[in-house]
């Protein structure tokens, strides 16, 4: 028979945060003695519940402040298991082998059974659901060159990248036309990146306007370059996120049609946008691949958020000689690999 108090003993607050994903509860935050959950104890969706759960590092209990008090990790799972409506009668060794098996303490000569949880945690965390952004007719980008700015090509982006992902041109504004498409390759906007320094001024990234159209889209709802990459993030299961649209150039610059970049075209990642990988392409492990200099405790916790759709990991520069401030890691193909090698693995 398991221990139950040498196995409370042994859990590690990662311990702690790892079963709580579990449960069902994504979020978060250390505040050093303790850790601060939503109440999933008595809230059935993560959603719903305030942060109001607390796990006191020292004593190993969970203090409820809205309703529930305190109790330990096996009194929290019983109230989870039996807030989902499992309706078996819960056994207290069920319970010490589920939080064995997936805090997987080692306590020498106990060899639990495998026992998994009464219920499937993704039926009760909130539904996302493909966002299907309105269509642009692809005739209004008859109206630009296929010139491909030299700005671009000076900056590890092929001629055959600026092709594939329909690069284009304004004459008249000196501009770089960067078509977006969604995973069905439908046009949903298209953005323009400013070349002359007096729009520069006003942003480097603008929605294009044109003949008194603005050709905007919410950019959290997709990624760009998906369209392009899909199938060969289903093949090599795994997939990097960069921040702007030129990293998912210059990684196919650099892989050609073995690419498996796409772009976030801001600092954050969402749950749709996680949704459209899961979906469509089922990657095994999702790589944040955002400019040099950001903050890396930010994205380290962004990448916690979904650690239970997939594994998460984020490139960072460490050794603080492989990327100059603000640039990107595909800015020089010389130092991706040792970026990849050094990944940071986010549990």
């Amino acid at each position: 028979m398991i221990d139950a108090k040498l196995l409370r003993d042994a859990l590690t607050p990662d311990n702690i945060i790892h079963l709580m994903k579990l449960l069902g509860a994504t979020r978060f935050e250390d505040k050093g003695s303790y850790i601060q959950f939503p109440t999933i104890c008595h809230n059935v969706r993560e959603e719903d519940a305030h942060m109001n759960l607390s796990y006191y590092k020292e004593s190993k209990r969970f203090y409820c402040f809205s309703n529930c008090h305190s109790m330990d990790i096996f009194q929290l799972v019983q109230r989870r298991w039996e807030l989902i409506g499992n309706e078996d009668e819960l056994h207290f060794n069920e319970i010490l082998h589920w939080v064995m098996n997936h805090s997987q303490v080692d306590l020498d000569n106990y060899n639990p059974e495998e026992f998994k949880s009464p219920f499937n945690i993704k039926d009760y965390q909130s539904k996302t659901t493909e966002v299907i952004l309105p269509e642009y007719s692809p005739t209004v980008l008859e109206m630009f060159s296929k010139y491909h700015a030299v700005e671009w090509l000076e900056d590890n982006i092929s001629d055959e990248a600026m092709s594939r992902y329909n690069i284009l041109y304004s004459v008249p504004n000196n501009a770089i036309i960067i078509p977006h498409y969604d995973i069905h390759n439908r046009l949903i906007g298209i953005r323009r990146r400013a070349l002359e320094e007096e729009d520069l001024a006003k942003g480097k990234y603008k929605p294009a306007y044109i003949e008194g159209v603005s050709y905007s889209h919410p950019l959290s709802y997709n990624l760009y370059g998906l369209n392009v990459v899909a199938d060969e993030i289903k093949r090599q299961k795994r997939v990097f996120i960069a921040e702007g649209e030129k990293g998912a150039l210059q990684g196919y610059t650099m892989y050609g049609d073995r690419n498996v970049v796409v772009a976030a075209c801001g600092s954050r990642i969402n749950r749709w946008q996680i949704y459209l990988l899961t979906k469509y392409c089922r990657p095994n492990e999702i790589i944040v691949a955002f400019d040099e200099g950001l903050d890396y405790d930010a994205i380290h916790k962004m990448c916690e958020k979904y650690t239970c759709y997939c594994n998460m990991s984020y490139l960072v520069d460490t050794s603080g000689r492989l990327l100059k401030s603000k640039q990107s890691p595909f800015d020089n193909p010389e130092v991706i690999d040792e970026l990849i090698d050094r990944r940071v693995k986010v549990k």
